[in-house]
């Protein structure tokens, strides 16, 4: 009984992504950037939030650091990007 509990705790760690995008830390920051948004169907704001919920599921102490931190560049580009984007339309 005590393995499948620890089991259940082992998987609720991950993430499990709604839409698998290909993206790979070991890649480039301009294919990681490409994947995501072919991936969200050029959704800037979509694409931002996927990597920062990755971001966030890897930044605690048990997490992957290099993960947590290239994720969260890529949001903080996506997230620019949608902005300036929307200042553009105002």
């Amino acid at each position: 009984m005590g393995n499948l509990k620890k089991l259940r705790q082992y998987k609720r760690k991950w993430f499990a992504p709604k839409t698998s995008s290909g993206w790979n830390k070991g890649d480039p920051a301009h294919i990681r950037r490409a994947h995501v948004l072919r991936a969200h169907h050029g959704d800037l704001l979509s694409a931002a939030r996927s990597k920062q919920a990755l971001a966030n599921v890897n930044s605690g102490p048990a997490g992957d650091r290099e993960t947590a931190k290239k994720a969260a560049a890529d949001a903080q580009y996506f997230f620019n990007k949608y902005r300036a984007r929307q200042g553009r339309k105002r």
